[in-house]
């Protein structure tokens, strides 16, 4: 199984670089698309869209929709019965976008204090792909990651990387004669998108580690063990409720290996407490 990396993480970096779009309805009905500047929750949001920027306290928003781009800003609109003037909802948003553009150039940089640290633990199941899959069909373990917010950082802020998601997981195989296990640390990117559902985010990580990996063949005697490079993507839904997050997720593993690597594609169900 031949991957080519620095492609994927090319087409990673550039889809979800792009800057996402608000929408908030206050309390009184007034609905304003453009785009939140700063989010100091529970207290208040700094907005700006083509009527110029402004703060709104937070015990006067009703909703806060966050979205990809001025087009879903019309859709959610049109889907709640609003007659929509498509060039002033994208005037609003591209007044919000060049002022963010501003801030961060003046040194100025947008921050949703409301992230948090979170610690989670859970399990995952992979079938195998590759030249073992025959010897070795499927593959399950544990794993505990942190996911740990970001402020401030004007490389991070421009691929609207929300945090760094680190985890250590272990992994066993086994079947007949033949068993592999190993551990592995590894970390990278995460991207929190949210997805229109309150305290609801649809979460994508990339993930570069190495791990010690041991195989074992019964039959021969032969033990085998090294460290191994690998190369992990996981996304899926977080749900949040309350400081308890609930997250499945799909996951795509890849361990190198000069013989025969090591790649399997499954699912994950993590739990755990935001700080």
């Amino acid at each position: 199984m031949r991957i080519n990396f620095s492609i994927v993480l090319m087409l990673v970096f550039g889809a979800l670089s792009i800057l996402r779009a608000d929408v908030i309805i206050t309390r009184d009905d007034m609905i304003l698309n453009g785009k939140i500047l700063e989010d100091r929750k529970p207290d208040y949001v700094v907005f700006a869209n083509n009527h110029g920027e402004f703060t709104i306290k937070y015990n006067q928003i009703k909703e806060i929709y966050k979205t990809e781009s001025f087009k879903d800003d019309i859709e959610y609109l049109q889907n709640i019965g609003k007659t929509v003037n498509e060039r002033d909802v994208k005037n609003n948003y591209e007044s919000g976008e060049k002022k963010l553009k501003e801030n961060r150039q003046a040194g100025v940089i947008s921050t949703d204090k409301t992230v948090s640290l979170i610690l989670m633990t859970g399990i995952f199941y992979n079938k195998t792909s590759g030249e073992l899959a025959p010897v070795l069909p499927y593959h399950a373990g544990l794993f505990f990651s942190a996911e740990i917010p970001v402020y401030d950082i004007s490389f991070l802020e421009t691929f609207e990387i929300d945090g760094i998601e680190s985890e250590v997981n272990f992994l066993y195989s086994s079947d007949n004669d033949r068993s592999i296990k190993g551990i592995a640390v590894s970390a990278g990117p995460l991207w929190k998108i949210p997805i229109g559902i309150s305290d609801t985010t649809f979460n994508f990580t990339s993930l570069l580690g190495a791990g010690w990996y041991s195989v074992k063949n019964n039959e021969t005697e032969e033990k085998l063990s090294a460290v191994k490079w690998s190369i992990s993507i996981h996304a899926g839904p977080s749900f949040n409720i309350s400081t308890i997050v609930l997250s499945p997720k799909i996951k795509i593993d890849y361990i190198h290996d000069g013989a025969s690597s090591f790649a399997g594609t499954g699912v994950s169900l993590g739990a755990g407490y935001s700080f």
